[in-house]
Formats: C-alpha cells, sequence, structure tokens
C-alpha cells in the first residue's frame, strides 16, 4: 500500500514537472509570435479590487489611535481615512449597512495587534 502512494506521489511529481516545462514553452512560443492573451473580465473585476485595497503606499501610524479607530469607527472606515486609504475608506463608508466593513475591520485589526510599534509607538500601516 505505501509503495503504491509513493509511486502515485512520483507520477504526481512527474506530471507537474511535465506540465510546468509545457506551460514555460508556451509562453516563450507566446512571446516569440507577440501573442498579448486579453484578461477576462473577472481578472480583471480581481486586479481592480486588488488595486484599490492592497497595492498604495505604506506609512507610519500610531499604533494606539489606529486600533482605537479600527474599534470604534471601523464599521465606516475610520482607520482607514486614517492611514491615507481614501478608496477602501469610501468603500467602507458606502458599505457600512452589509456588515463587510466590520469583517474587514476585524480583518484590520488581525493584522494591527501583533505587530510591534517602534520606540515612538508608530506602526507601518
Amino acid at each position: 500500500m505505501a509503495a503504491k502512494k509513493k509511486s502515485q506521489q512520483e507520477l504526481d511529481r512527474q506530471q507537474m514537472t511535465e506540465y510546468l516545462e509545457l506551460a514555460n514553452e508556451l509562453e516563450k512560443v507566446k512571446e516569440e509570435y507577440g501573442v498579448v492573451e486579453e484578461p477576462t473580465k473577472l481578472e480583471r473585476i480581481v486586479n481592480w479590487v486588488y488595486s484599490i485595497v492592497y497595492a498604495r503606499e505604506k506609512r507610519l501610524v500610531s499604533r494606539k489611535k489606529y486600533i482605537w479607530l479600527a474599534l470604534l469607527t471601523g464599521w465606516c472606515g475610520g482607520h482607514r481615512f486614517y492611514t491615507h486609504q481614501y478608496k477602501t475608506a469610501v468603500l467602507y463608508l458606502v458599505l457600512f449597512w452589509s456588515g463587510f466593513p466590520i469583517a474587514m475591520t476585524i480583518v484590520d485589526l488581525m493584522i494591527a495587534l501583533p505587530m510591534k510599534p517602534d520606540e515612538n509607538g508608530m506602526i507601518l500601516m
């Protein structure tokens, strides 16, 4: 039984290696012939959301103030306004009724709470 699993894993590894080699070869051929693939609608939407939420310049903010703002005004994006993340803050403000900002604020707090502040109590957000 163990030998069968091991041979199956080897086969999976070989198939994956073969697939990756073929994918790389396909990319080279596309580059060679100048084939440009247009992103699908879903890819464009995901890229747009990513650019709003994550593609931004980080800045130093007071850890205590950020956490308090997230706790008290996270439902409307107050902590995002504080960090100058205006696009996301407006999104939180527009969707405050849906519960989405509260869920995202919990994620923001899970990111900020374990961060160690510097000697001035600042964190990079």
